[in-house]
């Protein structure tokens, strides 16, 4: 068991860090969909490697701002990108890609959601543009699933390298549609703080400012909306970690104990030595990464430090 994070003195505002000399805001056309994405590289990099930031289901680039700024302070390269609501690859390309991944490893269909797999051929469409050619990552919720997708279909980005997944989905085992927008229910309506960590003047400010983020994401795409809600209810990542993990790549879970999304009881039912690396238990609910990004992405960075140590 790694450690979680503990109360740091917060660091200058980072709401708008993407106006930040070292940010450059980028726009691709990856098949065929327009794809925001975000390269920071701050000066000194701690690591030529990138890391990668994977939104979860109803989040942006946006979401995870000050959190990204946690990351360039530590010196990290980061990348990121917002998912197309709309275009890419249609339903009967993506079931072609699945049965060529099917046939090259000889294996039976994975059963991959296509909303899954689409995002998932979005994040490698940009780490190929980028030529990025190895990338650690932080991934979180929803983001778990697609990362996984990712890596499954071109391991050799991510072999030697760090995958964190907060308050992963596809972890707590059989799950549906009800009980997951029950449980996002339950961690809209308690307060996302822990009591000895307040909630800052700059992370309420910040907050505020990215309320209508989960609206007009849903609104962008509604049927796409419910396919994704869907198959996060049904996803279950678990062999996919088990085949990653045996091909050399790091995998920590770091997760939320008072998370009624994805609760910690499910989770650890589900985890297994034989795939992970470790397993971080934090307080706080699903979104204390952006609520506490300090602390919390702050944690999420050392587990990549700390787990290159541990296993090099």
């Amino acid at each position: 068991m790694l450690e979680g994070p503990t109360q740091k003195t917060p660091s200058p505002n980072k709401n708008n860090f993407f106006e930040s000399p070292n940010v450059h805001k980028e726009h691709f056309l990856i098949e065929g969909a327009q794809v925001d994405a975000i390269d920071v590289m701050p000066e000194n990099q701690k690591d030529e490697v990138p890391v990668l930031v994977a939104p979860g289901w109803g989040a942006t680039m946006k979401s995870f701002e000050p959190g990204i700024g946690v990351l360039a302070e530590a010196k990290r390269r980061v990348l990121s990108l917002d998912h197309p609501r709309k275009g890419g690859k249609d339903d009967a390309d993506l079931r072609e890609d699945m049965s060529k991944w099917c046939k090259k490893e000889g294996q039976d269909s994975p059963g991959w959601s296509l909303e899954e797999l689409r995002k998932a051929e979005t994040i490698l469409g940009l780490l190929d543009q980028k030529k990025v050619e190895k990338v650690d990552v932080i991934a979180h919720s929803e983001g778990a699933i697609n990362v996984c997708i990712a890596a499954m279909l071109q391991p050799e980005k991510f072999i030697g390298r760090t995958i964190v997944l907060v308050n992963p989905a596809g972890m707590i085992g059989k799950d549906n549609i009800f009980r997951l927008q029950g449980g996002a229910g339950a961690n809209k309506s308690r307060t996302e703080t822990v009591s000895h960590i307040p909630v800052t003047e700059a992370e309420t400010e910040y907050l505020k400012s990215t309320k209508n983020i989960t609206p007009e994401y849903i609104n962008a795409g509604k049927i796409r909306t419910v396919k994704e809600l869907y198959a996060i209810s049904q996803a279950r990542i678990e062999e996919m970690l088990r085949y990653l993990h045996k091909k050399g790549i790091r995998i920590i879970v770091m997760a939320g104990v008072e998370d009624t999304m994805f609760p910690m009881a499910g989770m650890q039912k589900n985890i297994k030595k034989d795939f992970i690396d470790g397993l971080v238990s934090v307080k706080g609910g699903h979104m204390q990464i952006q609520v506490h990004p300090e602390l919390y992405m702050g944690a999420a960075e050392s587990l990549l430090e700390k787990t290159k140590e541990r296993v090099e």
